[in-house]
């Protein structure tokens, strides 16, 4: 980020501050979101520990701005950062040769104390240091303790407003977008504005959520990245192996939305194959399909449509229970009734 880009979004940020009647706040620059959590909750504590410095007494609290709507992707940045947070804390724990998450926390630390001691001077800096000594964070070695808060307060880019439908009109809009550019994630907090470049990479569904069936479906510039199969965070080597993933974790996996992460990128045709399936009803056209029956160890009885596409593709598509012939559930995935259906077929 440039020196041009980091002063434009000071003008811009410090003027919201301004139509609030507040003094401008002190800044505080990271390379990556990962940090700026990291600097947030440093602060937290600082407040609690050393309440009578300004900058991070009651100053730490968070500025209450009208927020735009943010849509879903503001909960997947955040497994993002919390896994990627712990990640590294295991990291620094029991793999300390682990040279990215060595270089990551040398970074983040180097920032951190420079920048401090050019706001608040190298005594309370070092007031700071034997507060945070006090608290177990010596050097980062009890770095899991600063995971209680993340990412839900900050702003940026399309976490914003980039994916939703709608925009504000007039001079916030235009000043948001303006920032946008020049910077991609901001914390503001009474005194205190936390900002750090924000995302490479956001690839999100027909509903908003994110979803990347090729890659990451969100991924930060400093390479951290997160899976994710319609909103569901999934571990990467299903996404770039999802040749070798196996079907049958759709039938013992725990979590429920993983499950069905799992049928969708192997496809349930797959699955199905596993279980002893039962007609219902099947249709002399290909197309419109055979409806399927069989048991679930988790769900129960439960229905499909195993069906031809128009590329000769088999296909197989969950459908409610109470489907009884293949045509009602064929025309069921399109929003339609049986009777509605065969008239789009025949036209």
């Amino acid at each position: 980020m440039s020196h041009e880009e980091r002063a434009t979004a000071e003008a811009i940020i410090t003027r919201f501050y301004e139509r609030l009647d507040r003094p401008r706040p002190a800044f505080l620059w990271f390379d990556d979101p990962l940090s700026s959590v990291l600097a947030f909750n440093l602060l937290d504590l600082l407040g609690r520990a050393l309440p009578r410095t300004s900058l991070w007494g009651r100053g730490r609290e968070l500025l209450r701005f009208k927020r735009p709507s943010g849509g879903l992707i503001r909960g997947g940045l955040s497994s993002l950062l919390d896994g990627e947070l712990r990640k590294a804390a295991s990291s620094h724990h029991r793999q300390p040769q682990d040279l990215g998450a060595r270089r990551f926390l040398y970074r983040f630390w180097s920032a951190f104390w420079f920048q401090l001691e050019e706001l608040v001077g190298a005594v309370v800096v070092r007031e700071a240091r034997e507060a945070l000594t006090d608290n177990g964070i010596e050097d980062a070695r009890a770095f899991g303790a600063l995971l209680s808060r993340h990412a839900h307060g900050f702003w940026g880019g399309p976490v914003e407003s980039g994916w939703t439908q709608r925009r504000d009109q007039g001079w916030v809009a235009a000043r948001l977008e303006a920032l946008q550019r020049a910077c991609g994630w901001w914390l503001p907090m009474q005194r205190t504005v936390i900002c750090s470049r924000g995302l490479r990479r956001v690839l999100v569904d027909a509903e908003g959520r994110l979803h990347g069936e090729v890659g990451p479906a969100l991924q930060l510039y400093e390479g951290h990245a997160l899976f994710a199969w319609h909103g569901t965070p999934v571990p990467a080597e299903w996404i770039e192996r999802r040749d070798a993933l196996d079907p049958s974790l759709a039938l013992t996996l725990q979590d429920a939305r993983q499950r069905l992460a799992v049928a969708g990128i192997t496809g349930w045709t797959k699955v199905l194959d596993r279980l002893e399936a039962r007609v219902i009803q099947a249709d002399l056209d290909p197309q419109i399909g055979t409806l399927l029956e069989c048991d679930l160890p988790f769900e129960g009885r439960s229905r499909f449509l195993r069906v031809r596409c128009g590329t000769g593709r088999e296909l197989a598509l969950p459908v409610p229970r109470t489907m009884s012939t293949a045509r009602e559930a064929n025309a069921w995935t399109y929003g339609l009734q049986p009777h509605e259906y065969e008239l789009e077929v025949r036209t």
